[in-house]
């Protein structure tokens, strides 16, 4: 864990050094080359990113309904390890809350967390509670609300099915397909693949979203120039940024030694808290080092190379977090713990990157995102 220190002096060191070299550049860059660079992003990025998370969703409503629940095949006891997969899917695309992100109920119908009040929780067990043969049907499902709906519903149904199967491979039988949490679990799953596919399509060529992305600096009714495109995009960004870490990483640990709660950590019943932070820094890495992308058009601007020391630090703390239980980490409170304050605090590094220095290379004011104020 000693690790966490010596990245974080390194990435101070090249911040502070790309920090320095800003007077350096004096031009912004023109319209043009920063519709080029969002439209690089579209393709490198975005795009390909919104379909593993369809395919991954796709693929994990198919392994609950033919293995998980399906009572002619034996148990298994890896549903846990499918929803990191899943997890590991969609962080990349939760971090660009612009656009589709933000539509109908916004990044809350995939997520619902932080969920202090319970809402998924009660959801959940109300559902469990009526046997309610309705919700058998994904569609159904869709109506229910948020709460239901998310990342945050399916941990609580995984984490009951998963019980389920370890106790009928205890017992030698297979998992039982005709159980309520099962069936519900089935049409909860095909739900968030049904949304995460409605989301990747807005991705692909000729998608009505996509052209009014790839033609903002011609001004459309969704981006009057590209300057509104970028800026909602910049918020969206510096707006997860600070949801890293002020809620995936604090919120557990606390500010200080004596303050942790582990039950305040995401996912934290099936401990893959760690998983959904290590997946944000290695986004934050790819997303920040494009060919031709917004990161290296910054840096080029400001004379700086604020995004590559980024990159670099946020590779290494993805690395350093995998296999990491923050259950563990918070219920200890020790020096574990207090490196990854630590590393919150550079967090908000990234937040200052996304609201002061890439706007200013850009020479465009900061704006606002739909996750501001959760």
């Amino acid at each position: 864990m000693r690790l966490f220190r010596s990245l974080a002096s390194l990435a101070a060191l090249f911040i502070l050094t790309g920090l320095s070299q800003t007077g350096l550049a004096q031009t912004s860059p023109s319209d043009a080359e920063i519709q080029a660079a969002l439209n690089r992003t579209l393709e490198l990025y975005l795009e390909p990113k919104a379909q593993a998370f369809a395919e991954a969703a796709r693929d994990f409503a198919d392994r609950i309904a033919e293995v998980h629940c399906d009572s002619e095949q034996p148990a298994d006891a890896s549903l846990e390890q499918d929803f990191a997969q899943l997890i590991r899917a969609y962080v990349p695309v939760s971090i660009w809350q612009a656009g589709p992100m933000n539509q109908q109920e916004g990044p809350l119908r995939f997520q619902l967390w932080p969920d202090s009040r319970g809402f998924a929780k009660r959801a959940v067990d109300r559902a469990l509670a009526s046997e309610n043969a309705v919700l058998r049907d994904w569609q159904a499902v869709r109506e229910q609300g948020i709460a239901l709906l998310g990342l945050t519903a399916l941990e609580y149904l995984v984490t009951e099915v998963a019980e389920i199967e370890v106790a009928e491979i205890d017992a030698g039988k297979s998992a039982r397909s005709d159980s309520y949490a099962c069936a519900l679990l089935i049409a909860l799953s095909e739900n968030f693949a049904v949304m995460a596919q409605e989301y990747a399509a807005q991705w692909q060529p000729d998608a009505a979203y996509r052209i009014a992305f790839e033609t903002a600096i011609d001004g459309n009714a969704l981006y009057p120039d590209t300057q509104a495109l970028l800026r909602e995009a910049l918020a969206g960004l510096r707006a997860t940024s600070q949801h890293l870490g002020e809620k995936k990483l604090l919120r557990p640990l606390g500010a200080a030694p004596g303050e942790a709660r582990p039950i305040r950590a995401e996912f934290r019943r099936l401990d893959l808290s760690t998983v959904s932070i290590a997946a944000q820094f290695a986004a934050l890495a790819e997303l920040l080092t494009l060919p031709g992308g917004l990161g290296l058009l910054s840096d080029q601007a400001a004379g700086g190379s604020n995004s590559l020391a980024l990159s670099r630090a946020s590779n290494g703390w993805a690395a350093a977090l995998t296999d990491l239980s923050m259950q563990g980490i918070a219920s200890e409170d020790a020096a574990a713990a207090q490196e990854l304050r630590e590393l919150a605090g550079f967090a908000a590094v990234y937040v200052h990157y996304f609201a002061v220095d890439m706007p200013n290379a850009f020479g465009i004011t900061a704006g606002f995102s739909a996750a501001d104020g959760d």
